[in-house]
């Protein structure tokens, strides 16, 4: 899913193009407002790239 993404975001010009990335596997199956910010990054591919 977040392969055909990051094609579709590049292919119509989006602006930013964001992964959302958990560190921890520990949180897996948790509801996203439970798993703590340091366990997260959100990685902007239109800036990395």
């Amino acid at each position: 899913m977040s392969a055909i993404a990051f094609q579709a975001g590049f292919k119509f010009d989006a602006d930013h193009v964001f992964y959302f990335h958990r560190k921890a596997g520990g949180y897996y199956g948790q509801f996203y407002a439970e798993i703590p910010r340091t366990a997260t990054d959100l990685i902007d591919f239109k800036e990395v790239l």
